[in-house]
Protein backbone atom coordinates (compact mmCIF):
# COMPACT_ATOMS: atom_id res chain seq x y z
CA UNK A 1 0.00 0.00 0.00
CA UNK A 2 1.38 2.80 -0.83
CA UNK A 3 1.11 6.52 0.64
CA UNK A 4 1.83 10.10 -0.98
CA UNK A 5 1.08 13.22 1.05
CA UNK A 6 0.41 16.47 -0.21
CA UNK A 7 3.10 19.28 -0.16
CA UNK A 8 2.15 20.65 3.49
CA UNK A 9 -0.73 18.61 3.52
CA UNK A 10 -2.72 20.82 2.37
CA UNK A 11 -6.06 19.72 1.27
CA UNK A 12 -5.65 20.03 -2.43
CA UNK A 13 -7.20 16.89 -3.55
CA UNK A 14 -10.85 16.85 -2.48
CA UNK A 15 -13.45 18.61 0.51
CA UNK A 16 -15.37 16.32 2.70
CA UNK A 17 -19.26 16.04 2.30
CA UNK A 18 -21.22 14.41 4.80
CA UNK A 19 -24.19 13.15 3.36
CA UNK A 20 -27.50 11.57 3.73
CA UNK A 21 -27.97 10.26 0.50
CA UNK A 22 -26.95 6.91 -0.36
CA UNK A 23 -27.23 7.39 -3.93
CA UNK A 24 -24.03 10.50 -3.30
CA UNK A 25 -21.66 7.86 -2.31
CA UNK A 26 -20.70 7.60 -6.07
CA UNK A 27 -18.55 9.48 -8.50
CA UNK A 28 -19.83 8.02 -11.45
CA UNK A 29 -18.00 10.76 -13.61
CA UNK A 30 -14.83 9.13 -12.41
CA UNK A 31 -16.42 5.66 -12.27
CA UNK A 32 -13.91 5.37 -8.41
CA UNK A 33 -15.00 3.64 -5.94
CA UNK A 34 -15.53 6.32 -3.47
CA UNK A 35 -15.16 5.10 0.03
CA UNK A 36 -18.22 5.68 2.45
CA UNK A 37 -19.78 3.90 5.29
CA UNK A 38 -22.38 5.12 7.95
CA UNK A 39 -21.31 7.32 10.69
CA UNK A 40 -23.54 8.32 13.66
CA UNK A 41 -27.13 9.32 13.30
CA UNK A 42 -27.04 7.21 10.12
CA UNK A 43 -25.16 10.10 8.38
CA UNK A 44 -22.73 8.95 5.48
CA UNK A 45 -19.58 11.13 4.05
CA UNK A 46 -17.67 10.97 0.90
CA UNK A 47 -14.24 12.99 -0.71
CA UNK A 48 -15.78 15.44 -3.55
CA UNK A 49 -12.47 15.22 -5.92
CA UNK A 50 -11.28 18.57 -7.00
CA UNK A 51 -10.08 19.95 -10.28
CA UNK A 52 -6.79 18.47 -8.67
CA UNK A 53 -8.23 15.54 -7.38
CA UNK A 54 -9.53 14.28 -10.60
CA UNK A 55 -6.62 14.92 -12.33
CA UNK A 56 -4.23 12.85 -10.12
CA UNK A 57 -6.91 9.77 -10.27
CA UNK A 58 -6.25 9.97 -14.06
CA UNK A 59 -2.35 10.47 -13.86
CA UNK A 60 -2.48 7.48 -11.10
CA UNK A 61 -4.26 5.00 -13.88
CA UNK A 62 -2.20 6.33 -16.65
CA UNK A 63 1.22 5.31 -14.79
CA UNK A 64 -0.14 2.02 -13.32
CA UNK A 65 -1.01 1.32 -16.53
CA UNK A 66 2.46 1.41 -18.47
CA UNK A 67 3.58 -1.80 -16.14
CA UNK A 68 1.71 -4.55 -16.64
CA UNK A 69 3.75 -5.97 -13.48
CA UNK A 70 1.89 -3.80 -11.32
CA UNK A 71 -2.43 -4.43 -10.97
CA UNK A 72 -4.06 -1.34 -9.65
CA UNK A 73 -5.96 -2.96 -6.65
CA UNK A 74 -7.44 0.47 -5.18
CA UNK A 75 -6.77 4.18 -5.19
CA UNK A 76 -8.91 6.47 -2.15
CA UNK A 77 -8.28 10.26 -2.38
CA UNK A 78 -8.26 12.07 0.63
CA UNK A 79 -8.00 16.31 1.01
CA UNK A 80 -4.42 15.96 1.54
CA UNK A 81 -3.05 12.59 0.56
CA UNK A 82 -3.48 9.00 -1.49
CA UNK A 83 -3.88 5.59 -0.85
CA UNK A 84 -2.69 3.29 -3.82
CA UNK A 85 -3.05 -0.49 -3.06
CA UNK A 86 -1.12 -2.29 -5.75
CA UNK A 87 -0.21 -5.82 -6.38
CA UNK A 88 3.50 -6.34 -8.12
CA UNK A 89 2.88 -9.67 -9.78
CA UNK A 90 6.61 -9.68 -11.65
CA UNK A 91 9.85 -8.27 -11.19
CA UNK A 92 9.62 -4.26 -11.99
CA UNK A 93 11.84 -2.84 -15.05
CA UNK A 94 12.61 -0.52 -12.83
CA UNK A 95 12.65 0.40 -8.85
CA UNK A 96 9.15 1.44 -6.94
CA UNK A 97 10.79 4.70 -6.21
CA UNK A 98 11.44 5.90 -9.64
CA UNK A 99 7.57 4.80 -10.90
CA UNK A 100 6.40 7.09 -7.54
CA UNK A 101 8.68 9.65 -8.75
CA UNK A 102 6.90 9.33 -12.52
CA UNK A 103 3.65 9.70 -10.94
CA UNK A 104 4.53 12.23 -8.81
CA UNK A 105 6.13 14.53 -11.80
CA UNK A 106 3.05 13.47 -14.48
CA UNK A 107 0.57 14.23 -11.65
CA UNK A 108 1.73 17.90 -10.86
CA UNK A 109 1.88 18.62 -14.50
CA UNK A 110 -1.17 17.25 -15.50
CA UNK A 111 -3.01 19.14 -12.43
CA UNK A 112 -1.57 22.70 -13.62
CA UNK A 113 -2.53 22.15 -16.58
CA UNK A 114 -6.46 21.34 -15.24
CA UNK A 115 -6.46 24.17 -13.52
CA UNK A 116 -5.14 26.80 -16.23
CA UNK A 117 -8.27 25.14 -18.60
CA UNK A 118 -11.12 24.70 -15.47
CA UNK A 119 -14.01 27.40 -16.53
CA UNK A 120 -14.45 27.80 -12.36
CA UNK A 121 -11.44 27.28 -9.71
CA UNK A 122 -12.92 25.60 -6.49
CA UNK A 123 -12.25 26.04 -3.12
CA UNK A 124 -9.36 24.27 -2.58
CA UNK A 125 -7.37 26.31 -4.95
CA UNK A 126 -6.30 28.49 -2.20
CA UNK A 127 -4.20 26.11 -0.84
CA UNK A 128 -2.22 25.09 -3.81
CA UNK A 129 1.53 26.07 -3.68
CA UNK A 130 4.01 27.33 -6.37
CA UNK A 131 7.64 26.55 -6.71
CA UNK A 132 9.24 28.55 -9.87
CA UNK A 133 5.75 28.54 -11.14
CA UNK A 134 5.22 25.12 -11.11
CA UNK A 135 2.88 23.30 -8.93
CA UNK A 136 4.44 22.23 -5.90
CA UNK A 137 1.93 19.28 -5.42
CA UNK A 138 3.43 16.55 -3.24
CA UNK A 139 5.74 16.01 -0.20
CA UNK A 140 9.06 14.45 -0.89
CA UNK A 141 9.12 10.82 -0.20
CA UNK A 142 6.29 8.22 0.48
CA UNK A 143 5.30 5.58 2.85
CA UNK A 144 4.42 1.73 1.67
CA UNK A 145 3.95 -1.00 3.53
CA UNK A 146 3.67 -4.54 2.43
CA UNK A 147 0.37 -6.96 2.11
CA UNK A 148 1.16 -10.44 3.60
CA UNK A 149 -1.94 -12.51 3.33
CA UNK A 150 -5.52 -12.24 1.92
CA UNK A 151 -6.63 -11.34 5.68
CA UNK A 152 -4.31 -8.26 5.59
CA UNK A 153 -5.71 -7.41 2.36
CA UNK A 154 -9.39 -7.70 2.99
CA UNK A 155 -8.47 -5.19 6.22
CA UNK A 156 -6.60 -3.24 3.74
CA UNK A 157 -9.34 -2.40 1.54
CA UNK A 158 -11.73 -2.00 4.72
CA UNK A 159 -9.38 0.49 5.80
CA UNK A 160 -9.62 2.63 2.74
CA UNK A 161 -13.00 2.50 1.97
CA UNK A 162 -13.64 3.93 5.68
CA UNK A 163 -11.02 6.42 5.20
CA UNK A 164 -13.42 9.53 4.58
CA UNK A 165 -15.55 8.11 7.84
CA UNK A 166 -13.03 8.19 9.95
CA UNK A 167 -11.65 11.39 8.66
CA UNK A 168 -15.01 12.87 10.00
CA UNK A 169 -14.74 11.69 13.39
CA UNK A 170 -11.30 12.43 13.58
CA UNK A 171 -12.43 16.36 12.77
CA UNK A 172 -14.81 16.28 15.11
CA UNK A 173 -12.61 14.76 18.09
CA UNK A 174 -9.20 15.87 16.84
CA UNK A 175 -7.53 16.10 20.25
CA UNK A 176 -7.78 12.45 20.43
CA UNK A 177 -5.90 11.76 17.40
CA UNK A 178 -2.87 14.08 17.95
CA UNK A 179 0.41 12.42 18.40
CA UNK A 180 1.52 13.99 21.62
CA UNK A 181 5.18 13.53 24.13
CA UNK A 182 3.62 12.50 27.32
CA UNK A 183 6.03 11.65 30.04
CA UNK A 184 5.40 9.68 32.95
CA UNK A 185 7.20 7.11 35.71
CA UNK A 186 10.71 8.12 34.26
CA UNK A 187 9.40 6.89 30.64
CA UNK A 188 8.85 9.43 27.79
CA UNK A 189 6.23 7.78 25.20
CA UNK A 190 4.66 8.80 21.88
CA UNK A 191 0.62 8.95 22.25
CA UNK A 192 -2.42 9.00 20.55
CA UNK A 193 -5.83 8.93 22.39
CA UNK A 194 -6.84 10.37 25.68
CA UNK A 195 -4.01 11.07 27.90
CA UNK A 196 -6.15 11.62 30.89
CA UNK A 197 -7.06 8.07 31.73
CA UNK A 198 -3.56 8.87 33.12
CA UNK A 199 -5.01 10.82 35.67
CA UNK A 200 -7.70 8.55 36.84
CA UNK A 201 -8.55 7.22 40.25
CA UNK A 202 -7.26 3.68 39.79
CA UNK A 203 -4.45 2.03 37.15
CA UNK A 204 -4.39 -1.47 36.87
CA UNK A 205 -1.43 -3.17 35.11
CA UNK A 206 -2.87 -6.32 33.17
CA UNK A 207 -0.17 -9.18 32.78
CA UNK A 208 -0.95 -12.86 32.80
CA UNK A 209 1.38 -15.39 33.83
CA UNK A 210 1.07 -18.26 31.28
CA UNK A 211 2.18 -20.44 34.06
CA UNK A 212 -0.79 -20.24 35.92
CA UNK A 213 -3.61 -23.29 35.44
CA UNK A 214 -6.13 -22.82 33.26
CA UNK A 215 -8.50 -22.36 35.73
CA UNK A 216 -6.61 -19.42 36.98
CA UNK A 217 -5.89 -17.82 33.89
CA UNK A 218 -9.80 -17.75 33.84
CA UNK A 219 -10.36 -16.53 37.09
CA UNK A 220 -8.05 -13.66 36.14
CA UNK A 221 -9.43 -12.69 33.24
CA UNK A 222 -12.58 -12.50 34.96
CA UNK A 223 -11.63 -10.31 37.33
CA UNK A 224 -9.51 -7.97 35.47
CA UNK A 225 -12.86 -7.52 33.75
CA UNK A 226 -14.57 -7.03 36.56
CA UNK A 227 -12.37 -4.02 37.72
CA UNK A 228 -12.32 -2.43 34.51
CA UNK A 229 -16.30 -2.40 34.75
CA UNK A 230 -16.10 -0.70 38.14
CA UNK A 231 -13.93 2.02 36.41
CA UNK A 232 -10.91 0.91 37.05
CA UNK A 233 -8.13 1.77 34.01
CA UNK A 234 -5.87 -1.22 32.66
CA UNK A 235 -2.41 -0.81 31.66
CA UNK A 236 -0.96 -3.09 29.27
CA UNK A 237 0.73 -4.28 25.78
CA UNK A 238 -2.14 -6.51 25.73
CA UNK A 239 0.73 -9.56 24.32
CA UNK A 240 -0.26 -13.08 25.44
CA UNK A 241 -3.94 -14.78 24.72
CA UNK A 242 -5.42 -14.31 28.09
CA UNK A 243 -4.17 -10.87 27.54
CA UNK A 244 -5.65 -10.10 24.57
CA UNK A 245 -9.00 -11.88 25.26
CA UNK A 246 -9.01 -9.02 28.18
CA UNK A 247 -8.64 -6.43 25.95
CA UNK A 248 -10.80 -7.83 23.65
CA UNK A 249 -13.99 -8.10 26.26
CA UNK A 250 -12.78 -4.33 27.50
CA UNK A 251 -13.05 -2.96 24.19
CA UNK A 252 -16.71 -4.73 23.52
CA UNK A 253 -17.51 -3.76 26.48
CA UNK A 254 -16.70 0.70 25.57
CA UNK A 255 -14.38 0.11 28.65
CA UNK A 256 -11.20 3.01 29.03
CA UNK A 257 -7.83 1.58 28.87
CA UNK A 258 -4.16 2.10 28.02
CA UNK A 259 -2.33 0.26 25.74
CA UNK A 260 1.75 0.10 25.09
CA UNK A 261 2.49 -0.75 21.71
CA UNK A 262 6.09 -2.01 20.23
CA UNK A 263 5.94 0.03 17.36
CA UNK A 264 5.90 3.68 17.37
CA UNK A 265 3.79 5.73 15.04
CA UNK A 266 4.28 6.63 11.19
CA UNK A 267 3.32 10.17 10.01
CA UNK A 268 0.09 8.74 9.32
CA UNK A 269 -1.16 6.70 12.05
CA UNK A 270 -4.48 6.33 13.01
CA UNK A 271 -5.74 3.10 15.49
CA UNK A 272 -7.80 0.88 13.39
CA UNK A 273 -11.57 -1.13 13.67
CA UNK A 274 -12.74 -1.08 17.17
CA UNK A 275 -9.63 0.48 18.79
CA UNK A 276 -10.70 3.91 16.01
CA UNK A 277 -13.92 4.14 17.57
CA UNK A 278 -12.49 3.47 21.23
CA UNK A 279 -10.34 6.25 20.54
CA UNK A 280 -12.99 8.51 19.02
CA UNK A 281 -14.87 8.17 21.97
CA UNK A 282 -11.79 8.95 24.40
CA UNK A 283 -11.59 5.37 25.95
CA UNK A 284 -8.29 4.65 24.38
CA UNK A 285 -4.78 5.46 24.91
CA UNK A 286 -1.92 4.13 22.87
CA UNK A 287 1.33 4.90 24.55
CA UNK A 288 4.48 4.40 22.34
CA UNK A 289 8.20 4.33 23.45
CA UNK A 290 10.29 3.49 20.91
CA UNK A 291 10.29 4.65 17.03
CA UNK A 292 8.41 3.85 14.44
CA UNK A 293 9.09 0.84 11.92
CA UNK A 294 8.08 -0.08 8.47
CA UNK A 295 8.76 -3.43 8.76
CA UNK A 296 7.13 -6.19 10.20
CA UNK A 297 8.78 -7.63 13.30
CA UNK A 298 8.16 -10.13 15.75
CA UNK A 299 8.59 -8.66 19.64
CA UNK A 300 11.31 -9.36 21.33
CA UNK A 301 11.07 -11.64 25.02
CA UNK A 302 13.04 -8.70 26.22
CA UNK A 303 10.45 -6.38 24.58
CA UNK A 304 7.46 -7.58 26.46
CA UNK A 305 9.22 -7.87 29.73
CA UNK A 306 10.29 -4.07 29.35
CA UNK A 307 6.76 -3.17 28.24
CA UNK A 308 5.27 -5.12 31.02
CA UNK A 309 7.29 -3.34 33.14
CA UNK A 310 6.44 -0.08 32.13
CA UNK A 311 2.83 -0.86 32.42
CA UNK A 312 3.50 -1.85 36.56
CA UNK A 313 5.61 1.58 36.57
CA UNK A 314 2.70 3.61 35.52
CA UNK A 315 0.00 1.72 37.74
CA UNK A 316 2.31 3.14 40.95
CA UNK A 317 0.49 5.82 42.81
CA UNK A 318 3.16 8.35 42.27
CA UNK A 319 3.37 8.08 38.30
CA UNK A 320 1.41 11.13 37.20
CA UNK A 321 1.82 12.56 33.90
CA UNK A 322 3.53 15.72 31.88
CA UNK A 323 3.92 16.68 28.62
Amino acid sequence: MITIATEGRHPVLGVLQPSSNPSELTSASLSLPVAATSVRQNSSVRIKLSTIGASVVQSWRSVIAKYPQIQNIWLTVMPDHIHGLIHVKDRLPLHLDKIIASFKAISSKSAYTALESADKLDSTHRFIAFENSKLKLWESGFNDRIIRNPEQLQNSIAYLKDNPRRLWLRQQHAEYFAQLKVKIAGYTFNSVGNIHLLSADRLLPVHVSSRQSEAAIQQQIQSLIEAAEQGVILVSPFICEAEKTVEQAIIERNLPHVKLLENGFSQFFKPAGKAFDACVEGKLLLLAPWQHHNDWRKISRAQCLALNQMAADICQPCSSPSN
